[in-house]
């Protein structure tokens, strides 16, 4: 098995006056997947390092304007459905993240859903614990 992390970008056409509906955008996505699937064609070695790992990483960007045009650029395929505009590139290497956080501590992901606070009592709404 490849011990090197690939992902499969895709990027998300989003313009600020037409965006396109969240459904169209998911399935676009997902029909980009498969159209690469299907047929990797050039990128056949890539897509089959990013399957090798064992953990299917996908990353979704936006782009709007010059950023979408300069995607354009890139290699890769533009998928269009209904109201949105995918492009998927072929798979690369995971880029290493910094280990840190300007302050020298690891980052930790926020709990997930963060609870609300009410401002009267401090406490999460709906329920009567506060979480540390």
């Amino acid at each position: 098995m490849n011990t090197e992390l690939y992902v499969l970008p895709l990027v998300v056409r989003i313009e600020r006056a037409a965006p396109p509906e969240r459904t169209d955008a998911l399935e676009a996505a997902a029909m980009a997947v498969l159209s690469l699937l299907a047929d990797p064609g050039e990128w056949a070695a890539e897509l089959h390092a990013w399957q090798s790992t064992g953990k299917i990483r996908k990353v979704v960007r936006r782009a709007r304007g010059a950023e979408w045009r300069r995607t354009l650029a890139l290699p890769g395929r533009t998928i269009g459905h209904r109201t949105a505009e995918v492009r998927v590139h072929p798979p690369v290497p995971r880029p290493r993240r910094r280990p840190t956080t300007r302050a020298g501590r690891r980052a930790r992901p926020a709990p997930w859903p963060c609870p609300r606070t009410s401002p009267a009592s401090g406490s999460p709404t709906g329920s009567g614990a506060r979480r540390e």
